[in-house]
């Protein structure tokens, strides 16, 4: 019996606990060196109560057969897996965009508190502004991909349509925030070669550029993941699976990347 549930585990639990440490460690440092929280470390606790939840509710929808053949699923029919699925996609799409948010207004806000110069304030003005309006149309496509909302996972809706096809949805909201991710990667490099930092400092600046390159790769293979995804298969417990895995990587790795950047 072919399974994906190993590979869920290991993506939510290997980098799930990385990211709890590098946080603890964050406040930890706050308080031994007597620094008040700000908006950045504010908004990173927020992003890190999200992949909480995420690490709660997975194993819960791995329970409920998530990384199985729907055909394996025990106890449920191939039609009553399928959109149990859907109903626990519905939710995590949603945690989904809010934990990538919080996780940009964090870094963007550490920007703005290190860089007191006009040129890459306006820059990060309009990264923020890129990031809300990602957030508005993100969760604005996740709520009605069907109208009515519940038809999205309910087989017995009837009068209903779902004019956004889920591949296109995944594609194009991951795409755009892979490319604002970008954005805030490379928009301190600049200012970063002006300063004059002693070779460890200069590691760690390398170091956390490594870990920004991740998580815009893990981004890029769910762009290249969900490309394939079809919201009819009969076979979404295990098709979705793929998409997961990386999004449960990519959730974790931001949650690590933000106390890196401090």
């Amino acid at each position: 019996m072919s399974s994906l549930q190993p590979d869920l585990w290991a993506a939510e639990f290997v980098t799930f606990p990385a990211a709890t440490i590098f946080l603890f460690l964050r406040l930890a440092s706050r308080r031994i060196t007597r620094v008040h929280l700000w908006w950045d470390d504010y908004f990173a606790i927020l992003c890190y109560v999200i992949a909480v939840v995420w690490a709660v509710m997975l194993p819960i929808w791995i329970r409920h057969g998530f990384g199985l053949h729907s055909e394996d699923v025990q106890g449920m029919t191939i039609q009553e897996a399928n959109y149990t699925t859907k109903k626990y996609l519905f939710i995590i799409e949603h945690l989904y965009a809010f934990t990538l948010f919080f996780a940009k207004i964090s870094i963007l806000s550490f920007y703005w508190r290190m860089f007191r110069v006009a040129n890459i304030q306006f820059a990060i003005s309009i990264l923020l502004t890129c990031s809300i309006l990602w957030l508005i149309v993100r969760i604005f496509l996740t709520t009605f991909h069907c109208y009515p909302v519940e038809a999205f996972w309910d087989p017995h809706i009837e009068h209903f349509v779902c004019p956004i096809k889920s591949a296109d949805f995944f594609f194009g909201t991951v795409l755009a925030h892979v490319l604002i991710d970008v954005g805030i990667l490379i928009l301190p490099i600049v200012q970063i070669q002006r300063l004059q930092l002693p070779i460890l400092q200069k590691i760690a600046i390398i170091f956390l550029f490594l870990f920004g390159i991740l998580v815009c790769v893990a981004g890029m293979v769910i762009v290249t993941v969900s490309a394939h995804f079809d919201n009819k298969s009969d076979d979404m417990t295990y098709q979705l699976a793929p998409v997961i895995i990386w999004a449960s990587v990519e959730v974790n790795l931001l949650t690590i990347v933000q106390p890196v950047f401090q």
